[in-house]
């Protein structure tokens, strides 16, 4: 039987400067049907974004997200 947790882990896509960008990537990501997490999105929030955001997909998805991204640069 395979181990799937490797592709189910999750891993940093991207690392963005505002909350607005981080959201309108993710929106597209889960547009291209791939799952991805904002995980310091409450903290960033509560420091203004000081520290940037972090778009997480599953390592399963790296690859396609990536391509994603991608197309809209």
């Amino acid at each position: 039987m395979p181990d799937n947790r490797k592709a189910e882990e999750l891993v940093t896509l991207i690392e963005v400067d505002s909350l607005a960008r981080a959201d309108l990537l993710r929106s597209v990501l889960q547009g291209s049907g791939i799952p991805s997490y904002i995980p310091d999105e409450g903290f960033g929030r509560a420091y203004g974004g000081v520290f940037g955001f972090k778009i997480q997909v599953r390592r399963g998805d790296l690859a396609k997200a990536r391509e994603v991204l991608e197309d809209i640069s």
